[in-house]
């Protein structure tokens, strides 16, 4: 007859036999599962994902930086030229997100694949980032300028100031207010939006078609019959290596947003199928859209 300390003990092993059936892969799994399933209701379609891209992507960005672009590089075909290496560069790009987001599918973005990286010493990766995303990020001049452009269509005379700021803090407001609040119509919203900005550049680009058959109300400014001229004026051109590499950066600016769908990979329906689709399909149209507005 065995002893109850010798019964007890075996019952331990048993426990810890069992336990130890189970391995760290699926308990990661059932942890991942419980962690970061959400209701089917705020689930985001690979309509609503590519959406989600080009409303941050199509912004300031392109419709007040193509003059400067020019005005560095003096040259239609050179800026041209670098319009299609920004979305070149923005593809690269988008292939190393694609990596992180298709095998850490949690929200968050960057956040995720920085702490996967560095995990020593704990939460250093997370307080540079979120150093990094509150002090420098742009997320306030893009809201200051939304209030400038308002006072600019309401025909203010002075569009900065603190009116300009008020508005920006009203639109940010809303903005994270309906999403919190009613994130179906959130994603209504958005997807009304982009369709919106879509149809705006589709203007400017059918425009330009047309001033090219010749239907213009402006002397021909013969653009294209030699487009790698580099014209040089008072204020324009002749700006260099320098040059070149400030109008660079202002597209890269202006393409600023393809990492969008990264940081609500949880909340996409089938995340590895509808971010592999999305994120190329809103960039290459993005970057169609960029080259043929300008």
């Amino acid at each position: 007859m065995s002893s109850p300390l010798k019964h007890d003990h075996h019952v331990g092993e048993e426990r810890h036999v069992a336990r130890d059936d189970i391995s760290t892969e699926e308990v990661g799994v059932v942890k991942q599962q419980e962690t970061y399933a959400y209701d089917e209701s705020r689930k985001i379609g690979v309509t609503g994902a590519v959406f989600l891209i080009l409303n941050k992507m199509i912004g300031t960005g392109i419709f007040s930086t193509p003059s400067g672009i020019f005005q560095s590089t003096g040259s239609v075909g050179v800026a041209l030229m670098l319009w299609v290496i920004g979305g070149i560069l923005t593809f690269c790009g988008l292939s190393v997100f694609l990596e992180f987001g298709l095998a850490i599918p949690r929200s968050g973005g960057e956040k995720n694949y920085l702490e996967r990286a560095y995990k020593h010493p704990k939460y250093l990766a997370t307080c540079v980032l979120a150093a990094q995303m509150i002090l420098l990020g742009f997320s306030s001049g893009n809201s200051l300028a939304f209030g400038r452009y308002v006072l600019f269509a309401s025909g203010s005379t002075s569009p900065d100031g603190w009116a300009a700021r008020g508005i920006g803090i009203a639109g940010a407001t809303f903005a994270v207010g309906i999403h919190a609040v009613t994130p179906k119509w959130g994603i209504r919203l958005f997807n009304v939006l982009g369709v919106f900005k879509v149809i705006v550049l589709l203007f400017i680009v059918f425009s330009g078609f047309a001033a090219l058959a010749g239907r213009r109300l402006v002397p021909d400014p013969h653009n294209f019959d030699n487009a790698f001229r580099i014209e040089e004026g008072e204020g324009y051109g002749n700006g260099g290596v320098y040059g070149y590499a400030t109008a660079l950066l202002r597209i890269i600016y202006s393409y600023k947003g393809w990492e969008n769908a990264n940081y609500v990979v949880g909340e996409l329906k089938n995340p590895r199928k509808t971010l592999a689709v999305a994120a190329p399909i809103a960039i290459g149209g993005v970057t169609i859209l960029y080259v043929l507005a300008n």
